[in-house]
Formats: C-alpha cells, structure tokens, sequence
C-alpha cells in the first residue's frame, strides 16, 4: 500500500506462493468434497476441508490490494482453492484457469478489467452479488453454484455448464452463451438477455425465459 513501485513484485510473490502450496492435483478425488443436498433443493453442496490458513492469508491480501494498473495477467492457474473466500474481494486480473474453485466464495468480489475462470470448477461455489463483466468464464463447470444479482455484462460464458445453478437477478446483456449448458435453468429473472444470445445456447423443455422473451419464438435446443 505504501509502495507503488513493489506493487507487482509483492502481487506475484503471492501469486506464487498460493500456486506452490496448492497445485491441482488430477489424480485427487475431487467430486468426494461435493454431497447432494436437500436442503438446497438437491443441488450440490461443498463439504470439503477448509484452506490452510497461510493460503488464505496470501488469497485475502491479493483480494485487499491497492487498485492500481496492472498488466499482465496475475497468475493462479492450476491451484486447488476449493473453498477459497474472495468475499468483497478486488479480482480484477486474477487468472484462475483450470483451477479448482469449488464452494469458493466470490460475493460482492469486483472487477472491472475482467477476472478469468476459463476450464474451472466452480461446482457449489457462490457469486452472487459480484460484479465480473468482460470476464473470461468460458468451459467452466457452474453446476449448483449461486450466481444471484451478479453482473456478468459482455463476458464469455461460451461452453460452460450452468445446470442447477442459480442466476436469479443476474444481468447477463451482451454476454456470448455459444454452447453454454442451459438445460433446466430458470431464467425467469435474469436480465438484459435476447432470443440471439439464447440461440446459441444448449436449452431444453425446462429452461425457463424471462417473462420479457414470453411470447416469442423460443430457442432451438
């Protein structure tokens, strides 16, 4: 905070330190940490183990940085953060491709250049509230995940799988949806969304439109 010029070197030791303490392992069981929940309508819920406390530590002080420009991307491919918490968080940049974010808490999390989620597992995970337009959420796994009053404007959302996810309130305008998994979606509440937009989509008999589309020439599944 006090140092502009150490800005980038303090942001990728962090960096670094999260991705040398926790690398994606594919040989682990991840779906064990997942349970189908009644309470939650059946949707997936997280019940895995908490974070160590020093890579929470690490991921709550790159969350609390000072908002200033940055380039490039900041780093954390490859992690295992099940159950990471952004909360209220400064995302912008950060680059969690392929890395595993189940039950990780995003709400309020912001951005304004955008955050990239491309190829993450987001299962169970909560968005809801947070601010993420132009971001990169493309081939990502948001099944269950509470993505309530989030904005999503302009961002890429091509491939990725949103069944039993939650997206009441969000505001998806200008969003690419190309192959996004829609199936059984209650979209009923979200906003700044087109018939084009759905086209593109992967929907079935039980994707609900918003009462603004009713009436119109529903999307070819």
């Amino acid at each position: 905070k006090d140092s502009p010029r150490d800005h980038r070197a303090v942001v990728d030791l962090l960096a670094g330190s999260v991705r040398q303490s926790r690398p994606y392992d594919e040989n682990v069981d991840h779906d064990s940490d997942l349970n189908v929940s009644d309470s939650r309508g059946g949707r997936l819920e997280w019940v895995g183990p908490p974070l160590p406390i020093d890579v929470q530590t690490a991921l709550t002080a790159l969350a609390r940085r000072p908002k200033r420009y940055e380039s490039p991307w900041i780093a954390l491919k490859n992690t295992d953060l099940a159950g990471a918490s952004f909360t209220d968080g400064w995302v912008n940049m950060l680059h969690f491709q392929r890395s595993n974010l189940q039950g990780a808490d995003f709400v309020r999390a912001r951005t304004i250049n955008g955050v990239a989620f491309v190829g993450c597992d987001l299962r169970a995970a909560n968005l809801s509230g947070a601010s993420l337009p132009v971001s990169h959420l493309s081939d990502a796994d948001f099944r269950s995940a509470l993505i309530r009053e989030a904005d999503l404007r302009g961002s890429l959302l091509s491939r990725s799988d949103f069944r039993g996810a939650v997206l009441r309130g969000s505001n998806l305008q200008q969003a690419i949806l190309r192959d996004a998994d829609l199936r059984g979606v209650d979209l009923s509440e979200v906003k700044g969304l087109t018939l084009s937009q759905l086209a593109g989509a992967i929907t079935d008999e039980h994707t609900t439109l918003p009462h603004y589309l009713e009436g119109s020439a529903a999307p070819t599944p």
